[in-house]
């Protein structure tokens, strides 16, 4: 197999540690980017494995995905039912409630093309989680009882407000984060800040004396924090949706409606980090 991925993005990187094993494939003849997937690729390879890099869980290479020589299309996460893949949405993001922007996803996506589509490696096979991994080993988690924050949120608190998207996922974060800052006025030990308020290595420390973590959308369904929820010993809540591919499929774990009496599963955890050790497996499955 020809490998066509660029050293140049956490998930390429991901999969280009497994080049041996994508250049012994004979599975498929090349591997690339649907953003770097053009009509020359197309024309020259007839079994091609496309790889979608894209936060959210909708499908933007519609039009590559239908194409013949594309034989499968990884993603780090997906809807399953085709309705879901079908129905009009907001700038590309299924999540968003409707509000009269929403726009026919096109062209439409037939069972035979849903048929291509698999997860591959997500936010928590790529490398910002390998100095976590190297730190659990040294530590005991805390039980949740013991752990001096109530609830904490750190993340990116506006997204292009100037676009449909942007401006939902800045009001969505903003009302989630009121929420949080009415706990705070109640008297509970809640952390509120923006990505850029502390280094990795405190994010991390706080995780790791925090019970409760609320994950709300950002540009796509699922991210970097809900991994490190998990992990860090956390009980993650996030807002609905539907049913999502991925895997590991963190899913199972994820709380939709916030409740205090709820803790940790750390047999899930446990499981995460056996996924990782052996995550060679996902893409040996991917090429068998």
């Amino acid at each position: 197999m020809k490998i066509l991925l660029k050293n140049d993005n956490h998930l390429s990187r991901t999969y280009l540690r497994y080049a041996d094993l994508l250049e012994k494939s004979d599975k498929y003849d090349c591997v690339i980017l649907s953003r770097n997937c053009n009509e020359e690729i197309l024309n020259q390879y007839k079994n091609i494995l496309l790889i979608e890099k894209l936060d959210g869980a909708a499908i933007w290479c519609r039009k590559l995905l239908k194409h013949p020589h594309v034989k499968t299309l990884l993603k780090m996460y997906y809807y399953p039912r085709i309705s879901f893949n079908n129905r009009p949405c907001v700038s590309g993001r299924i999540f968003i409630p409707h509000d009269g922007t929403e726009t026919p996803q096109l062209p439409e996506l037939t069972i035979d093309d849903m048929a291509k589509v698999q997860p591959g490696f997500n936010f928590f096979h790529q490398g910002p989680f390998d100095d976590l991994f190297k730190l659990l080993k040294t530590i005991t988690l805390k039980p949740t009882h013991e752990r001096s924050i109530y609830m904490s949120f750190a993340g990116t608190t506006e997204y292009a407000p100037d676009t449909i998207s942007g401006k939902w996922i800045t009001e969505h974060r903003q009302k989630h984060i009121k929420h949080l800052e009415t706990l705070r006025d109640q008297g509970h030990n809640v952390v509120i800040a923006d990505s850029k308020s502390f280094n990795h290595t405190k994010y991390i420390e706080i995780m790791l004396d925090t019970k409760f973590v609320f994950s709300p959308f950002g540009w796509g369904e699922f991210c970097f924090r809900d991994y490190e929820a998990i992990l860090c010993g956390c009980v993650l809540f996030k807002p609905q949706m539907d049913r999502i591919a991925q895997f590991p499929d963190i899913q199972k774990v994820v709380n939709f409606k916030f409740d205090d009496k709820k803790t940790p599963d750390l047999e899930f955890r446990e499981y995460l980090i056996r996924e990782k050790e052996n995550e060679k497996e996902i893409i040996e499955k991917i090429l068998e």
